[in-house]
């Protein structure tokens, strides 16, 4: 008979534990959060894209030296400084050397070096937006298009002098080789300085 009772007290302590223990793993889950269907998903979306190696990046263009802009080619030119009024070269007839360094589809820098002969020079370092080439008729069969450029940088003279300076001018497309252009220079140095210049330029990137 105490065997027939142990065995039932036995018994029911298991099942008491049981029953228990299936309380207390309900009480668990229930205490956590369920996660819904869209955080499921985006779950799932992360891992795919760590599985694939794939990261979501923003394209940056890289400038490179001496690319053609969407106005046309690098170049570097000779022309005639025509000098309007002020105390440096900019603003005295002489000689231009300039050029046009593309760095991305926008932007360039033209620098260049203007002379008088006869007192200083002066370097301009201009960094310009270069506009879209605008079609302008029709030569035989040949298309007609001028480039507008406008910016600004700094002149320096040989004399130790620097101020501001803005620029501005319409490039030319002649053939594959060549390019005309036309612009204005105006320096703030001492005095305001003026000057318009008249040049062609030998294609870098054909």
């Amino acid at each position: 008979m105490k065997t027939r009772r142990l065995s039932w007290m036995k018994y029911s302590l298991a099942c008491v534990g049981i029953v228990g223990a299936s309380l207390i793993a309900q009480a668990a889950l229930a205490s956590e959060p369920v996660p819904s269907a869209e955080s499921l998903s985006q779950q799932a979306q992360s891992l795919q894209l760590q599985e694939d190696g794939v990261v979501s990046q923003a394209p940056l263009e890289e400038a490179q030296p001496f690319q053609a802009t969407r106005s046309g080619p690098s170049y570097i030119g000779i022309g005639g400084n025509f000098g309007g009024f002020g105390g440096t070269s900019v603003g005295e007839d002489g000689l231009i050397i300039y050029s046009k360094i593309g760095l991305t589809e926008f932007f360039s820098v033209r620098p260049a070096v203007v002379t008088d002969f006869e007192d200083d020079a002066t370097f301009l370092l201009p960094a310009t937006f270069d506009f879209a080439p605008i079609k302008a008729g029709k030569i035989g069969q040949s298309q007609v298009l001028f480039a507008p450029y406008l910016g600004g940088g700094m002149a320096v003279t040989t004399d130790g002098d620097f101020g501001p300076m803005v620029t501005g001018g319409v490039d030319l497309p002649l053939n594959r080789n060549l390019t005309a252009t036309t612009g204005v220079h105006a320096g703030f140095i001492d005095d305001t300085d003026f000057g318009v210049f008249l040049g062609i330029g030998y294609n870098l990137n054909r």
